[in-house]
């Protein structure tokens, strides 16, 4: 993905004459000497290797006894499943263990015998039937003696096979990679002993580590083909498929690649990895060192900087063939490190301009910045080069990280290269850790799930920490949030191992590589045994195919001895403090929970964070009200005119005719009423997210947790232009999340019932609008009219009684409208056999619009003249990997009737209610909420179910008094929005046949003090 251009005064000409920036503290501690030190430590690695097998494998002599109880194959099993060993060629001397039988068969069947390297022929043979014994068990041994050409197999202490002097036994010499478990599903494995030719039990285990050999099988498999793979890649073309590219790939392909190959040899002794990875290294040598931006140049030198550190004794010494100067791939390696973060091309787009500000220039003799960037307090007008607008966002991290594994690669023996080390340091020392350290105080991000899931955070502090030759008493990178990036997850999850589509979103479950990574760092740094037992219960389980060679990487960057324990002890909500995350749920079984996830960040920006403050969504065993649109692409028309925009979200838009709304790059978009950057910079810095500065918003301005409600409020107002919003309460959001407590433990009991309450402060008379985004067409008990573009007026017969129905999967949420008094209600969307036509807009380029019924995204364009036409702004079909649960399609717009007087106070109040999905047309059969009347002013009381009377702020200002009346007697009242700490009487007087209510500041015995939010629950009295 390509970043955007950014802040044109960051071109600025700045060089000429200017003085570097104040030299900062270096890195604490000088390179270690020892390799390898990227990530791990030899230590480290001999750590898992024991972990898999104790001592080394006897390649000279010696026997394999393996015992287990044979399964017949099940409909996930390979039919010949190796259950230990390798069989299949290249991989070297070879020894296995596997099925034989087919897959109707009634009784198991092995094939036992060993092979050469790279050869397909096989000798020490035999196939038989397993015949167990009284207990069930087969125990199967070969044995071997090199020097004297013996072999042996055994069943159960019958020898079924042997060979003596056999040529092929003396030169065979099998390596740690056979020491492979692949069992069948249910296929129990009892004992594993491995002894040397003299006897001597080497390893003994009762048991193997499935998950370990689960991984270790695909990382084998990987390190043999691998020659095969590239021999068959264009020797021309560096651009092609997977591995394959080497020229514009990034680091998913080409640092994993170079880190997993070095992992296999370096796990397996089998000479043919290293072949393998030198196979590698040889094709990403070939690439242009300026080829592919910075994406691809700082994943080429992290890349290259692995197989250095790690191979650096095993292929850096050999001579890189075709060399002209016969350098040994050490030599090349630091070359091409060196060459590839000096490079200047392309302009605007490599390691010196995200490393050193752009327009900034690399001072070759000083082998750094020509001048040191700005790290703190930058001001553009000053003309000093820096990247601290993208410390909170943005590929540098990225950047500078892969070109920080390089230079750790070969800083100690190549000093010259410590300048650019040291700002790359200062970089995360004063920017990248610190933009976490204000975003993440709680583990939350102002992204979301998915791109705060695919961060790598962890591994990239961990870089530092182990290649940095501390003492004890130093800590690297102090983070003490990073223990806590796992908890968004675990409070987010919904039904299906998924997360609310928050920020850019792409197809992500729990079983997502990274996500696993977030845990056990959270677990290892933590001590956190509810992060690891959300690792083992909920991530494991869900974990894809393709994701079993990192848990190799975790297992060893992340050891855990903490005991794990689950989420049950968890308060059901959590507030995300800055990030402004508020995730609110009635139990902790994922399948039968009831989840809804409020957000308000304390900032505004760009790139991946939406428009989206003051919004929530709502998931009950599916997504039912939803972030809409879908993450075709960065920079789509689609992306930038309604999958990031307001309109999309569950919030307020408030239509203001004469606001114009460009892209970064200036060019004219969609209307959509909602919040903007407004002038400031699509990307700030650190310094212009504290409070009072340019990017701040209120964010979250309460929360309360307690076992029947959780509570809070938001403050948008800030995030909206300020010719059309008040600034300081402009929007004010009430979210109060009534749940049954039993349900905690009892999925059968009461779904929870949601208010939403807003007030909203317009300028110039302009109209506010509620957005709910619905997952299908909802369903009213109102006349519809409709009024094309695929618009539908819903006009309902009584304003009391305003409900519409939302089902998707086994839930669906009931949407009372009970504010405005007087509402305009629009249902936006049509269905596929619906007549309709909605103005489509292009996709790309200028084509010309066309008509049809698709209209699910559907937003004001201006067209001139102070008109505007509604237009549907499709998401690209021809990207497929997008998330299409949330996607949406359908909307309700809600709005006042007439046209607000200057100065008004506009209310909205939804009530939500869930429950199963009852398999029915219509809306649900009855409404649960009745707003009661207000005495005073401040007040806006709701009636629950008969039962609770809700008490909402309709001010700006905590309220000291409410007051508000019944026809009916009820006794248990939940206000929010009161003086915070403050005592109050609640009272009950009849009058008139009614009752009058009052909350008011008193003394006494009957006195209840407010929360430290201002939440008070009490009885009325009387």
């Amino acid at each position: 993905m390509v970043l955007k251009s950014i802040c044109r005064a960051m071109a600025a000409a700045f060089l000429g004459g200017l003085l570097a920036a104040p030299a900062l503290a270096q890195m604490p501690a000088p390179v270690k000497t020892e390799h390898p030190r990227l990530l791990a430590s030899q230590l480290d690695i001999q750590q898992l290797r024991d972990s898999i097998m104790q001592g080394e494998f006897p390649s000279d002599g010696g026997s394999i006894t393996v015992s287990f109880v044979p399964q017949l194959i099940k409909p996930a099993d390979d039919i010949y499943a190796v259950l230990f060993g390798a069989y299949e060629p290249p991989g070297g001397d070879r020894m296995f263990i596997r099925h034989a039988e087919g897959a109707t068969a009634s009784s198991t069947r092995f094939h036992v015998g060993m092979a050469r390297a790279n050869s397909s022929r096989e000798f020490a043979i035999v196939s038989f039937d397993a015949v167990p014994d009284k207990e069930g068990n087969v125990t199967v041994v070969l044995s071997w003696n090199r020097a004297e050409g013996k072999a042996s197999i055994a069943q159960n202490g019958k020898v079924i096979f042997s060979t003596s002097d056999s040529a092929e036994v003396k030169a065979w010499e099998p390596k740690r990679n056979n020491f492979l478990f692949g069992p069948r599903i249910g296929e129990q494995i009892k004992l594993v002993e491995v002894r040397d030719v003299q006897g001597h039990v080497l390893h003994r285990q009762n048991g193997i580590d499935y998950d370990l050999h689960g991984s270790l099988t695909p990382l084998y498999t990987m390190a043999n083909k691998m020659p095969g793979w590239l021999a068959a890649c264009s020797p021309t073309d560096l651009e092609g498929a997977g591995i394959c590219n080497v020229a514009t790939a990034g680091r998913n392909v080409l640092i994993d690649t170079a880190k997993n190959l070095s992992l296999a040899y370096k796990l397996s002794d089998n000479p043919n990895h290293l072949t393998a990875a030198k196979a590698y290294a040889d094709r990403v040598l070939k690439a242009p060192v300026s080829k592919g931006g910075e994406w691809s140049m700082s994943s080429r030198v992290g890349a290259l900087g692995v197989l250095y550190d790690w191979l650096y004794r095993d292929l850096g010494p050999q001579t890189v063939a075709g060399d002209a100067a016969r350098r040994s791939y050490n030599e090349v390696f630091v070359d091409t490190i060196k060459a590839t973060v000096a490079s200047t091309v392309p302009e605007k787009d490599n390691l010196v301009d995200s490393t050193c500000g752009h327009g900034n220039t690399f001072s070759a003799s000083r082998f750094d910045c020509e001048v040191e960037p700005v790290y703190e307090n930058w001001n553009p007008a000053a003309g000093k080069p820096s990247i601290s607008s993208l410390y909170l966002t943005g590929h540098n991290m990225s950047a500078v990280s892969g070109m920080s594994m390089g230079l750790l690669a070969i800083a100690d023996t190549h000093t010259e290269v410590l300048p650019m080390l040291n700002t790359a340091y200062k970089h995360f020392q004063y920017g990248f850790v610190r933009a976490r350290e204000l975003v993440s105080v709680d583990g939350g991000h102002h992204v979301g799930y998915g791109y705060n899931a695919s961060s790598e955070v962890a591994e990239r502090l961990l870089l530092w920490r182990k290649a940095l030759a501390v003492d004890a008493n130093t800590e690297v990178l102090k983070a003490d949030w990073l223990p806590k990036l796992i908890y968004p997850f675990i409070y987010g999850q919904r039904h299906d191992s998924t997360f609310p589509a928050r920020g850019d979103v792409f197809p992500f479950n729990a079983g997502f590589g990274n996500l696993a990574a977030l845990a056990l760092s959270s677990a290892a740094l933590g001590n956190d045994p509810i992060a690891l037992g959300y690792y083992q219960n909920q991530i494991k389980p869900v974990r894809q195919r393709s994701e079993r060679i990192p848990l190799l990487w975790e297992r060893m960057l992340y050891p855990t001895t903490v005991a794990p324990a689950g989420v049950d002890s968890l308060e059901l909500a959590r507030h995300f403090r800055t990030a402004g995350f508020v995730t609110m749920r009635d139990s902790w079984d994922f399948a039968q929970a009831a989840m809804l996830d409020f957000k308000s960040t304390s900032f505004i920006s760009e790139n991946h964070h939406h428009m989206d403050q003051n919004s929530f969504s709502l998931n009950y065993k599916a997504p039912l009200l939803l972030d809409a649109g879908q993450y075709d692409e960065y920079n789509t028309p689609h992306w930038w005119n309604y999958y990031t925009r307001t309109i999309a979200h569950n919030s307020i838009v408030v239509f203001d005719k004469t606001e114009v709304f460009k892209s970064d790059t200036n060019q004219l978009l969609t209307n959509d009423g909602g919040q903007w950057l407004s002038g400031r910079s699509h990307y700030p810095t650190l310094e212009q997210l504290k409070e009072g500065q340019s990017h701040w918003l209120q964010g979250v301005t309460a929360f309360e947790h307690g076992d029947n409600y959780s509570y809070t409020a938001g403050n948008a107002s800030r995030a909206y232009s300020a010719n059309k919003m008040e600034q300081d309460n402009g929007f004010l959001r009430h979210v109060l999340f009534l749940r049954d407590p039993a349900r905690r433990y009892d999925a059968s009991k009461a779904k929870p019932i949601i208010l939403v309450f807003d007030s909203v402060r317009t300028k110039n008379g302009l109209a506010a609008t509620s957005l709910l985004q619905a997952a299908n067409k909802p369903a009213s008990n109102a006349s519809e009219a409709y009024e094309g573009n695929g618009r539908t007026a819903l006009t309902f017969a009584n304003s009391a009684d305003r409900r519409t129905t939302i089902r998707n999967g086994g839930g669906m949420v009931t949407v009372e409208t009970l504010l405005p008094e007087q509402a305009r209600v629009v249902r936006v969307g049509l269905n596929a056999n619906e007549t309709g036509q909605c103005r489509q807009a292009p996709v790309s380029g200028e084509a010309a619009p066309v008509f049809s019924n698709d209209c699910r995204y559907l937003v004001q364009y201006p067209v001139g003249n102070d008109q505007f036409a509604w237009y549907n702004y499709p998401n690209d079909p021809s990207k497929v990997n997008v998330q299409k649960a949330d996607a949406g399609g359908w909307r309700l717009e809600i709005s006042p009737a007439g046209t607000p007087a200057a100065g008004q106070t506009q209310y909205f109040l939804n009530v939500l209610n869930v429950a199963d999905n009852d398999g029915q047309g219509g809306p649900a059969a009855s409404a649960v909420a009745q707003r009661l009347n207000r005495a005073n002013e401040a007040s806006e009381a709701v009636l629950i179910q008969n039962r609770l009377m809700v008490v909402f702020n309709r001010g700006a200002t905590p309220a000291g008094t409410y007051s508000w009346t019944s026809a009916n007697g009820y006794s248990e009242i939940l206000a929010t929005g009161l003086k915070k700490n403050a005592a109050f009487v609640c009272t009950r007087q009849g009058k008139d046949g009614g009752y009058v209510y009052k909350i008011e500041e008193g003394t006494g015995s009957a006195a209840r003090s407010s929360s430290g939010e201002g939440v008070l629950s009490c009885t009325a009295q009387g």
